[in-house]
């Protein structure tokens, strides 16, 4: 037996040498526990898996060689922040907890109705009378287990012996899988945590069909008919900046209040009275960084740059950088630490990408093109055929690079849509958009009726991001110039209307949504328009344009207000 810090050897084992391909001499047993098993398909190994979905890596010897202790320490950063991530990035699969044989044939029979992969576990004393369950002696360990890798835990029995072994695994709302309970006679299906983020009601719901059972959904704002503030933003892939805020929105709903979003990337926003903040996941980060970077080091760096911009970090839908970082600690670990997808992309795609980049020789000397991070933003966006808005050029730090991009789905650049919109639901059970401030998200609503006011630039713009949404579209005009911007499609409108027009037009055509895209200055437009729709109960919302750029130019002269311009002007 001989070794130091990074290598060991016990020749004493019966197991030795464990894995085969590594001469016996070589031979390190410093890590008879894997510590890259917990990467999955990211450890880089030879590993297949079993019928079962267990890996197996009896022909992996990957950190048995010598050089085992320089790789693990290397991917160290990565191993940690795997360990500490949220579980809902890796969730996957169901898993069903039964305690007797009637209970294990229901569970049966509900893995046998789906295709989403379910483990089934049972008592160890029921073996051999349970065919293809997991036998274990201790359901607490198999539960804390299934809570933090499983998007469903089923259990077949009594909700108690549920709210028992899930109790002490409770994280919040936001992170928490779905955990549902089913009696052994498969009667009632009932969602007992994660009903609306976690999708619990909506399995109960699929659960109860299979077996012809009864849906036993509690929450109040399901059995009001109402779409809670959570249900939204799930709907459209949208974070919730506050929870409490959330919570108390769904209060308000269930008083017969309004509820009001704002759908914004942005944090350096002002929320009036009883307004929810809901992120969307449009911000692509482009990265590059020397080998081994400090995963502290880089979401540091990462964080400084969105604090700087007013940018939420729950904003960030994708880590895109060129493939020689596949296997970066520092690049996984940020993924992992915003709760994300990576992208990779060889130097011939990102040479490929269209846009005015950065060039960097040196960069290209070390990985065959001239910039990585912007052109990783670039690639990522055509690769999903996404619209691009470049919100910060590379930007460089110790070794580490970022650059950070704004995509949305209509395939209309951010440039020309509003950043920030201002959507108001009513409490009455009306489908809400769930693509909020992003009209054109692509999120398929069925056919939705909608009357749009439209200006002569944000109109022409909405207007025919919902005619290609497939909406059934009517527009109103203030002038017949207005009119004839409208793209074909649908049914236009030329003319002022004043309050009561506006009131009898949305009253007699059952509307399902009003869109404003008036111009700013038209306030007493915008004023009829919203009391017509508080009045009528209509989902409302307002494209507020974004302030524009100052442009620093002696011919150029500012004013405080339209007063001070025409008293000029004379």
């Amino acid at each position: 037996m001989t070794g130091d810090h990074t290598f060991f050897q016990n020749r004493d084992c019966r197991y030795f040498p464990c894995h085969s391909g590594v001469d016996e001499a070589e031979f390190n047993c410093l890590f008879c526990y894997c510590p890259l098993y917990a990467l999955g398909e990211e450890c880089g190994g030879n590993f297949t898996y079993s019928d079962k979905g267990n890996k197996n890596c009896k022909n992996c010897a990957r950190v048995h060689e010598k050089g085992g202790y320089d790789l693990v320490k290397r991917l160290y950063p990565v191993i940690s922040a795997v360990a500490g991530r949220k579980g809902a990035k890796r969730r996957e699969g169901w898993a069903v907890f039964a305690f007797s044989v009637v209970g294990h044939e229901l569970a049966k029979k509900l893995a046998g109705s789906f295709d989403e992969p379910c483990e089934r576990f049972i008592p160890a004393r029921l073996g051999g009378r349970c065919d293809g369950a997991v036998l274990t002696d201790d359901f607490k360990i198999q539960v804390s287990k299934a809570f933090y890798e499983k998007k469903a835990l089923i259990f077949i029995g009594a909700a108690g012996i549920a709210v028992r072994l899930t109790a002490p695994c409770i994280r919040s709302k936001t992170e928490d899988p779905a955990v549902i309970c089913v009696d052994e006679k498969g009667r009632n299906v009932i969602p007992l945590l994660s009903g609306h983020i976690g999708g619990a009601n909506e399995l109960a719901k699929r659960l109860a069909v299979a077996l012809n059972a009864d849906a036993v959904i509690t929450t109040a704002t399901d059995i009001n008919g109402l779409e809670a503030p959570d249900m939204y933003a799930k709907a459209g892939n949208l974070s919730i900046a506050d929870m409490e805020a959330a919570k108390q929105g769904a209060a308000k709903m269930l008083e017969g209040l309004p509820v009001s979003y704002v759908t914004t990337p942005y944090t350096d926003i002002s929320l009036k009275e009883g307004e929810m903040h809901l992120i969307p996941r449009c911000l692509i980060l482009g990265v590059g960084c020397k080998r081994n970077t400090e995963i502290s080091a880089f979401r540091e760096f990462v964080e400084e740059e969105l604090e700087k911009l007013h940018l939420s970090g729950k904003a960030v839908r994708a880590v895109s950088t060129i493939d020689l970082k596949k296997d970066e600690g520092a690049v996984l670990g940020l993924a992992d630490y915003f709760d994300t997808e990576t992208a990779f992309f060889s130097a011939a795609e990102l040479e490929k990408a269209k846009g005015d980049f950065a060039p960097s020789g040196f960069v290209r000397e070390v990985t065959g093109v001239d910039n990585v991070c912007e052109r990783a933003v670039a690639a990522y966006s055509e690769k999903y055929g996404l619209s691009a808005e470049m919100l910060l050029k590379k930007t460089c730090k110790d070794g580490m690079t970022l650059a950070i991009g704004q995509v949305d789905d209509s395939g209309t650049p951010p440039a020309f849509l509003p950043q920030r919109v201002r959507c108001v639901a009513p409490s009455t059970a009306r489908a809400c958009d769930p693509a909020g401030g992003f009209i054109t998200a692509g999120v398929s609503t069925g056919v939705m009726k909608v009357v749009l006011f439209a200006g002569t630039t944000e109109g022409r713009i909405v207007a025919k991001a919902l005619i290609d949404e497939g909406a059934q579209l009517t527009v109103c005009t203030a002038t017949d110039y207005g009119a004839q911007l409208i793209p074909e499609g649908c049914r236009v409108i030329s003319g002022r209307l004043d309050a009561d027009e506006m009131y009898e037009l949305m009253a007699g055509e059952g509307f399902d949504k009003v869109v404003d895209a008036t111009h700013p200055y038209a306030l007493e437009v915008t004023e009829n328009i919203r009391n017509a729709c508080e009045r009528l109960g209509l989902l409302y919302e307002r494209i507020e344009r974004s302030e524009s750029e100052t442009i620093e130019d002696e011919r150029v002269i500012y004013f405080d207000g339209l007063d001070e311009a025409v008293a000029f002007l004379k």
